[in-house]
């Protein structure tokens, strides 16, 4: 039997070589599969985040306009307060003014 080494040696470097370059295919494609995965999670991460922050803002905008409505009903109750109460004063100084004038017609009658 004749054994030829360096023929065994090249095909023992070259199955080496294959499977190595097999094994960098394989670990590349990995990569490239974890990395397109880690995108798509980011990208799935961030639609949420502004769905949230979207909704926080609705939020925001409907007490805005609630403490808005809240405010003008306060400025209309106190508008209308100051009237009623000036119209208040009116009827006690029209009774202060009826009693003086009563006053003042009996004694000078007496």
């Amino acid at each position: 039997m004749d054994i030829d080494l360096s023929s065994s040696m090249s095909d023992i470097s070259r199955k080496m070589n294959t499977d190595s370059g097999r094994k960098v295919r394989i670990a590349k494609k990995i990569f490239k599969g974890l990395g397109a995965f880690m995108i798509l999670l980011t990208s799935f991460l961030i639609v949420l985040d502004n769905i949230t922050l979207n909704n926080e803002l609705a939020n925001y905008k409907k007490r805005e306009i609630d403490l808005a409505a809240k405010l003008i009903n306060a400025e209309h109750e106190a508008i209308s307060s100051k009237v009623e109460y000036g119209r208040k004063v009116e009827e006690m100084q029209s009774i202060i003014n009826k009693m003086i004038f009563h006053t003042l017609n009996h004694t000078n009658h007496n």
